[in-house]
């Protein structure tokens, strides 16, 4: 018996529905590739915009570590920091943002407040692998607050009151620095 369908035709369904002209066709590849394009971009931009929070994130950790460069003196002590730092958070103890000062020997010349919450990780961490004077190293270390990102810079203080090396260290919780990419991706 005769339908009146060829049977090429018929195999061109899309669930129970038959597709009967060329521009259904037509419509339904495009919405394919238009939803499969969409998708593509949409993880093009998450990139994009993760790889930026991050950039912005080791650019603003470079930063504190020059400020706290700046406002380091020296003493007949050695070097020394004011208790209170010009960036509020690090003297915050909840602030999740952490800074301090390791002599070449290990020891800690300095630590901002908010290092009261710390274990004794983050120096080990930041003897390890001493970066090359003057060049910034990022950095990581596991504590008892969670995963620890940051940056660090070695310094060779030559004055003639004062020549020893030092490696100052900024870092945050990794948690609260991803999170503005998580609250991006779920918008």
């Amino acid at each position: 018996a005769w339908s009146g369908v060829s049977p090429a035709f018929e195999r061109c369904m899309i669930g129970r529905f038959h597709i009967r002209s060329l521009r259904a066709r037509l419509i339904g590849a495009a919405l394919l590739g238009l939803s499969i394009s969409m998708a593509l971009l949409g993880a093009a931009i998450e990139t994009a915009h993760s790889a930026s929070v991050n950039a912005a994130r080791v650019e603003r950790q470079i930063a504190q570590l020059y400020g706290l460069i700046a406002e380091a003196e020296e003493s007949s002590l050695g070097l020394t920091l004011p208790i209170e730092v010009a960036d509020p958070q690090l003297n915050q103890l909840e602030s999740g943002r952490f800074a301090g000062v390791v002599d070449k020997r290990g020891k800690v010349v300095w630590a901002s407040a908010s290092t009261a919450l710390l274990n004794e990780n983050w120096i080990a961490a930041a003897r390890e692998s001493m970066p090359v004077f003057g060049v910034p190293k990022s950095w990581s270390v596991d504590d008892r607050v969670g995963a620890l990102i940051g940056q660090k810079v070695a310094i060779r203080w030559q004055t003639p009151m004062l020549e020893a090396d030092y490696t100052f260290v900024v870092f945050e919780v990794a948690e609260e620095a991803m999170a503005e990419a998580a609250a991006f991706r779920q918008q």
